[in-house]
């Protein structure tokens, strides 16, 4: 007996009916969830149209940019920082010289001496 299995990046476009992006630094979607889920075999395929894949720099660096159009509160501000931070924790040490400074001036100090011994 097999289960049968949708992603949930496409679970989630055919229930909202709203595209959803993958942010991996893992490959394309079918890598993700092949390697995540091996019983789904050689014959699993995710299309880049179903979920597009965006790395977390790319990300990042998009993040920065967008925001320099806008005005934000204090809350608005810790809330992108945190949300900055916990895509860097999750963001692998050769990638780190994609993320350009204005990107890296989101993710909070804290972050950079808990895990990284390079300066910022």
């Amino acid at each position: 007996m097999v289960q049968l299995t949708v992603p949930q990046v496409d679970r989630y476009r055919l229930d909202h009916d709203v595209p959803c992006t993958l942010v991996t630094d893992q490959g394309d979607a079918t890598d993700v969830y092949v390697k995540a889920y091996p019983s789904l075999g050689d014959d699993f395929v995710v299309t880049a149209a179903d979920a597009p894949v965006r790395t977390t720099p790319s990300v990042l660096n998009s993040l920065a940019g967008a925001l320099r159009r806008y005005s934000l509160s204090t809350d608005q501000r810790r809330l992108l920082c945190d949300i900055a931070t916990r895509l860097w924790w999750r963001l692998p040490w050769d990638q780190v010289p994609a993320v350009y400074a204005p990107a890296r001036a989101l993710v909070r100090p804290v972050a950079y001496h808990c895990g990284w011994d390079h300066p910022a």
